[in-house]
């Protein structure tokens, strides 16, 4: 069985998520919402409830820096090791044995 970190990465890599990503970016543009920054921008996840089938409403756009103070984290690596660590390894875990995509639950504050 593919372990929860590999599966996340690949869901990363999907061409679903890239077409979402390029959608999103296209009507709302690469701009952080947090710091009005213009490089480095990520799409976060507000709500994992549709991941597979996002819809705008569930992301925002996101530098680098924000995205990863809203994870309380210093570095990109940090957000693979959160995602495979207890609680949220547990319900991808659930979720991806259903066969259903997703990300660890996780609501921006």
């Amino acid at each position: 069985m593919e372990d929860t970190k590999k599966w996340y990465q690949r869901y990363l890599k999907s061409k679903h998520w890239k077409e979402f990503k390029k959608e999103f970016f296209k009507k709302f543009g690469k701009i952080c919402i947090k710091c009005d920054e213009t490089k480095s921008i990520q799409v976060h996840h507000k709500t994992y409830k549709r991941v597979h089938c996002e819809e705008f409403t569930d992301v925002v756009a996101l530098c680098r820096n924000c995205h990863l103070k809203i994870h309380g984290l210093k570095n990109s690596k940090s957000i693979i090791k959160l995602i495979v660590n207890p609680p949220y390894s547990r319900k991808l875990k659930r979720m991806k044995n259903k066969g259903i995509a997703t990300t660890p639950l996780h609501t921006m504050g």
